[in-house]
């Protein structure tokens, strides 16, 4: 069985183990009017279940943030969206990076110039290592775009090398 299958596994019988006894058994659900009224909410009928009691809602939050902490932790320390930073402070690229976790060959991503016109300055990493403590980057842009990271105090630092120059720069975490 592979690790993130262990990983569920074990999170979901600690969570069966320290369950409370199980909710009262909800109604099925019923058919969905053929109109529903766009003016207002919807109809109960086009819940599939009630909300939870009161008494319920911290059990149902604890599952909440339980199942949040399993999906985080199915994920590599890369997942999600970067920002590099220049050495005035201006944002140069913003990255994507889909971090399965599992090593180099899930890890994926895209850049895109936020000094160009939306659309024409983006495309697919080429390279994304990351091992021993060091972060490259790299990526066509009429010619090769490498970037060398190291860990900082908030993300990465380092230099970016294109077109025979090099400008030193910060990545960080981007606001979401």
């Amino acid at each position: 069985m592979p690790v993130p299958a262990l990983l569920a596994a074990a999170l979901l019988s600690a969570l069966a183990a320290a369950a409370d006894p199980p909710a009262p058994h909800l109604p099925a659900p019923t058919q969905a009017p053929a109109n529903p009224s766009e003016d207002g909410p919807p109809p109960a009928a086009l819940f599939t279940a009630a909300p939870p009691s009161p008494g319920d809602l911290p059990r149902y939050d604890a599952a909440v943030r339980a199942s949040a902490a399993a999906a985080d932790s199915l994920t590599g320390p890369l997942d999600g969206g970067w920002r590099l930073v220049g050495r005035r402070g201006r944002v140069l690229y913003r990255f994507e990076i889909a971090d399965r976790g599992l090593g180099p060959p899930t890890v994926e991503g895209a850049w895109r110039d936020l000094r160009r016109t939306p659309g024409t300055c983006c495309g697919y990493l080429t390279v994304i290592i990351h091992q021993d403590h060091r972060l490259t980057l790299g990526f066509q842009q009429r010619g090769a775009v490498s970037i060398r990271l190291r860990p900082a105090r908030a993300g990465w630092t380092g230099e970016l090398r294109r077109g025979g120059r090099t400008t030193h720069v910060t990545l960080t975490r981007a606001e979401t």
